[in-house]
């Protein structure tokens, strides 16, 4: 075991690093935009006066709000 294996080790796991907070960053700004879209479908819910119309924002919000928490679990682990 000399210099350059460990330099290379050191190089490998970094950038192992560098990939994983990516990735993590990736998942955040997911999770950011869904619940932008949820809220959006909320508001858009309770402008509406159609009862049809707000029961379908309301399960569209629900249904971002499922995958907002995906994305913040996927973003943890």
């Amino acid at each position: 075991m000399n210099a350059s294996y460990y330099g290379s080790q050191l190089e490998r796991k970094n950038k192992a690093r560098a990939d994983a907070e990516n990735k993590v960053g990736e998942y955040r700004r997911k999770e950011a935009d869904k619940r932008a879209a949820a809220a959006k479908a909320r508001a858009s819910a309770a402008k509406s006066k159609n009862a049809s119309t707000v029961r379908s924002k309301l399960r569209e919000a629900g249904r971002y709000e499922d995958q907002v928490n995906t994305a913040a679990r996927d973003a943890a682990s």
